[in-house]
């Protein structure tokens, strides 16, 4: 099968065609690498249709020169001289469209060779990405890197993905359960590696007494992040809360819920926000279901993006429609947090925590899960270190001597 060579050079080409088409690794933190993400960076600033995309102007800061060079740290931390692992294959997802750049970027910074494979779902995201970047790649400055990289797409075939696989030196796979199983049944060289990251759900925790304690400007600064958090992926990315749990005593978490969950609603309506019919059928019909199993015992409707359904304490449903359909319960202490928290949870952000707090619930998640724990508002902040994975390390190979 062919495939759509997508950036930096529109093609049809064969596996074997890209592949030799290929240029060489370059070392680490390259020149030429740097100097791309800076101009990147500020062609995502600059661009008037990145604007409509808020998430992009968190791509941009990232591929700043300044956070570059905490990667660059972060690799001379490691103690030893290391090298590019070779071609890294990503395989991105479709629900959060800005993460194929940061899986990407992540590999080039270190010099490695990469084929991004993109998802034929993709949206006006990756569109505009693919654009920034096969127009920045096209600049002479950068013709090693261009060289060096591919973004591709192609129906589901095992045949290329097998190809693609048993050229790579790493293989990292972003996406649902269904989407690892099919790649990781495709072998790999021996000596090659693979990182993973499958579904995977988040939730939030909140101190009723100090939402309380906030005065306007700030309870609407807290429903604006937690916003963030949740809408701009439509509560499809991995990092996204599908549950929020009040902590502290059934009248203080009743009055912060009633006057949190409506700044939440009108944060949606005035960003514009649009849910699509299917979306509110999906979101009726899966609060239903959670009343039915016994998972919720109330339904509350606040505008047209905010649907609450209140229960007992217990992890969220991993199967979600997304849309703003959220899962509430209350908890009479901190204590009670791990009950929330399963092997598939991953971000739990946080708002009135305190320092000892924090550093105490952490100590009773340890190897529960929940191995992001992050202030409302940072939930969708990329790390190089992701799901407790060092991914610069996984990038690179420790070379010797």
């Amino acid at each position: 099968m062919t495939l759509r060579l997508l950036a930096p050079i529109p093609a049809e080409l064969e596996p074997a065609e890209l592949l030799a088409r290929l240029g060489p690794v370059l070392p680490p933190f390259d020149p030429e690498i740097e100097a791309f993400g800076a101009r990147l960076s500020a062609r995502l600033f600059a661009d008037p249709a990145a604007r409509a995309f808020p998430d992009l102007a968190s791509l941009a800061f990232w591929l700043r020169p300044a956070a570059t060079a905490t990667l660059r740290a972060h690799v001379a931390g490691l103690g030893e001289h290391r090298a590019p692992r070779g071609l890294v294959l990503h395989v991105a997802p479709a629900n959060v469209e800005t993460l194929f750049v940061y899986s990407w970027w992540l590999s080039a910074v270190v010099g490695n060779r990469a084929i991004v494979r993109l998802s034929e779902r993709a949206g006006a995201r990756t569109a505009l990405l693919l654009r920034l970047i096969s127009e920045t790649l096209a600049e002479p400055s950068f013709t090693r890197l261009a060289a060096a990289t591919a973004m591709v797409s192609y129906p589901r075939d095992d045949a290329t993905s097998r190809a693609l696989s048993l050229a790579a030196d790493l293989r990292v796979i972003w996406g649902g359960d269904a989407t690892v199983a099919a790649f990781r049944a495709l072998p790999l060289r021996p000596e090659a590696t693979e990182l993973i990251f499958p579904d995977r759900r988040s939730l939030a925790v909140i101190m009723a007494a100090d939402t309380l304690a906030l005065d306007e400007t700030g309870r609407d600064d807290l429903a604006e992040r937690f916003y963030r958090d949740c809408f701009w992926f439509d509560q499809k990315a991995c990092s996204s809360p599908l549950l929020l749990a009040w902590v502290g005593d059934a009248p203080s978490c009743e009055r912060a819920a009633a006057d949190f969950w409506p700044r939440l609603a009108g944060w949606a309506q005035r960003q514009g926000y649009a849910v699509a019919p299917a979306t509110q059928m999906a979101k009726l019909t899966e609060a239903a279901r959670l009343v039915l199993d016994g998972v919720a015992t109330t339904v509350t409707r606040h505008g047209a993006a905010v649907l609450v359904a209140r229960g007992g304490v217990a992890p969220p449903r991993p199967e979600t429609c997304g849309g703003g359909l959220f899962q509430e319960t209350i908890l009479a202490g901190l204590d009670e947090v791990p009950r929330l928290i399963d092997p598939r949870i991953q971000t739990l952000t946080q708002f009135g925590l305190s320092d000892d707090a924090r550093a105490t619930l952490a100590g009773w998640l340890s190897g529960k899960g929940a191995e992001r724990l992050v202030p409302v508002g940072r939930a969708l902040d990329f790390c190089h270190i992701w799901d407790g994975k060092d991914l610069l390390a996984a990038m690179t190979r420790s070379r010797h001597e």
